[in-house]
């Protein structure tokens, strides 16, 4: 059942991720603010974790959960803008806050890799570069143990854009490599080696 709320909040996150970015109209703080159902469905996702979580640090984790959503659906915005760098460091934060948190943040993220567009999978797999090197060991295993999303954006194509022709489908795939190799290969850091042998099996 905890897995159910969770994922039924997720998929609610990245449908009002979606609808502002095919508005002109509506900020990522303002759809946060307004959209109040949204807030205490995280808040009971973070209440349904917090089990994973030591006594003293529940009530942060359910805190620093809510008010880090709007970073998230900033981070992995649908436009060309580039995920900034500070942006980078709060979520590799997030990660660290507790279990759940990064429980959290991963469905979250491996949700947004599911939509179509280079951009966001672009922003999303940089998020997952940074922190192959900054998140904690549980949460690097739990992203090798649900590393199918890796294979898939390996394999990203489709139309070349009016633009950019195919390249931004060639930094998907490129990027998605880098995280394959932080994971698993012996050239990745001891931390991400250890990972890859107790993902592999």
């Amino acid at each position: 059942m905890q897995q159910a709320d969770q994922g039924s909040v997720i998929s609610e996150l990245n449908e009002v991720s979606v609808k502002m970015e095919t508005s002109t109209t509506i900020s990522v703080q303002e759809e946060w603010g307004q959209n109040t159902s949204l807030r205490r469905a995280c808040v009971g996702v973070a209440k349904s974790n917090s089990h994973k979580t030591s006594p003293p640090s529940k009530g942060k984790s359910r805190m620093s959960l809510c008010q880090n959503v709007p970073t998230l659906m900033k981070a992995t915005a649908d436009d060309e803008s580039p995920c900034p760098g500070y942006l980078f460091e709060e979520i590799g934060k997030i990660s660290q806050e507790s279990t759940g948190c990064g429980q959290f943040l991963l469905e979250y993220l491996l949700k947004r890799q599911e939509v179509e567009s280079c951009h966001v999978k672009i922003k999303v797999l940089k998020i997952f570069v940074h922190l192959c090197g900054h998140g904690l060991p549980h949460f690097l295993t739990e992203l090798g143990r649900k590393s199918t999303f890796i294979q898939q954006a390996s394999q990203f194509s489709g139309p070349p854009d009016p633009i950019h022709g195919i390249a931004l489908y060639q930094k998907v795939r490129a990027t998605a490599q880098d995280i394959d190799r932080l994971l698993f290969t012996d050239t990745a850091s001891p931390q991400s080696s250890k990972l890859a042998m107790s993902s592999r099996f």
